[in-house]
């Protein structure tokens, strides 16, 4: 997981695009999605979640809904 955030923090703009301004990196080794929106003007990024793929995804969704 650590690999994964300084890997977002790195390259924010890199990983695929899910929605207005989320975006997902996808850790190779377990099966767990890091979800973020990354703000390219404010140089920052927002995990919204750490996300397990097959225990209830999709519980999450409802964090876009509180965007800063």
């Amino acid at each position: 997981l650590k690999h994964a955030g300084q890997a977002v923090a790195d390259h924010p703009g890199r990983y695929q695009l899910m929605g207005p301004g989320t975006r997902v990196f996808r850790m190779k080794r377990f099966p767990i999605h890091l979800y973020y929106l990354h703000h390219p003007v404010k140089d920052s990024v927002i995990v919204y979640a750490v996300a397990h793929t097959k225990r209830r995804p999709g519980h999450w969704y409802s964090r876009l809904n509180d965007e800063p």
